[in-house]
């Protein structure tokens, strides 16, 4: 997965940043955070999207019905999705709490969020006019 990540940023060398998604594991942080450190590329923001269980819950199995994965029809599969979640990935938070670059945002649909990230040169587009 790292390599991937290393190829696609020097494919990309005059890209403003990246958003990666899916690290699952400390080691797999910590194999990121040490590439980028390499490249003199350190994370500067984590994004934590927080949503009640049972919103979760509510969504995935929505998303169940019509499409997603076939576990997302099973109730109690999505609820030791959740599990494993707080187990092996929340904590990753633990390698960042302190600095700063943790945001969390607890509410709000994708618009909501948008407009509370943080981020060099992020702008909130204007009523009316396109966001450059």
């Amino acid at each position: 997965m790292i390599g991937t990540i290393r190829n696609k940023m020097e494919a990309h060398p005059d890209a403003r940043g990246f958003i990666f998604d899916g690290f699952r594991t400390q080691a797999q942080a910590e194999a990121l955070d040490e590439m980028l450190n390499s490249k003199s590329e350190p994370i500067t923001h984590m994004l934590a999207l927080e949503v009640p269980e049972e919103e979760l819950v509510k969504r995935l199995l929505g998303r169940g019905a019509t499409s997603g994965p076939p576990d997302d029809k099973d109730e109690s599969i999505i609820r030791n999705r959740i599990r494993e979640y707080e187990k092996k990935t929340a904590p990753l938070e633990g390698l960042l709490r302190g600095t700063g670059q943790v945001h969390r945002h607890r509410r709000g649909g994708f618009r909501g969020v948008h407009h509370r990230t943080p981020g060099e040169g992020h702008r909130r587009p204007r009523r009316g006019r396109a966001e450059s």
